[in-house]
C-alpha cells in the first residue's frame, strides 16, 4: 500500500509543479506594462552590448509575451500582440543570423514598448552593477 501511495504522491507532485504561465499578483495593467517594458529595453541593452545574445535574449521576452491574455493589459492588447509578433520576428532574425533585421526589429519593440502605459528608468550602463544607496 506505501508504494501506491508514493506513487500517487509523486504524480501529485509533478503535475502540480508543470509550468504554467506567471500571472502578476496585482490586477493593475500598468504594473504590467511597467514589466513588459523593463524586459524590452533591457534585451535592446543586452543585443546592444553582446548582439551575439539576440536569440536569448529574445526568447527571454517572448516567453513573458506569449502569456499576455494570462495578465491585465487594460486597452493595450492589440499593442502586447504586435510586441508578441515583433519579438517572434526578431527570435527568427536572430537563428537566421541577420543582424540588420535584428536591429531594426529592436528599434521598432521599443516603439511599441513605449505605447504602454507606465514608465521605466533603467540604471545607468556604467552604474548598473553599483549600490544606489551608497
Amino acid at each position: 500500500m506505501k508504494p501506491v501511495c508514493l506513487l500517487v504522491a509523486s504524480v501529485l507532485l509533478l503535475v502540480g509543479s508543470s509550468k504554467e504561465p506567471q500571472k502578476l499578483d496585482t490586477d493593475d495593467p500598468i504594473k504590467y506594462a511597467e514589466r513588459v517594458k523593463v524586459l524590452v529595453y533591457e534585451m535592446d541593452r543586452a543585443i546592444q552590448k553582446q548582439p551575439s545574445s539576440a536569440e536569448t535574449e529574445g526568447a527571454v521576452v517572448l516567453e513573458e509575451l506569449e502569456v499576455y491574455k494570462n495578465n491585465p493589459v487594460g486597452d493595450y492588447e492589440a499593442t502586447y500582440a504586435q510586441l508578441l509578433q515583433k519579438c517572434q520576428d526578431l527570435v527568427t532574425a536572430a537563428k537566421r543570423k541577420d543582424a540588420s533585421k535584428v536591429s531594426r526589429i529592436r528599434g521598432e519593440m521599443k516603439a511599441l514598448a513605449d505605447k504602454l502605459p507606465g514608465t521605466v528608468t533603467l540604471p545607468d550602463r556604467d552604474d548598473a552593477s553599483s549600490d544606489p544607496d551608497s
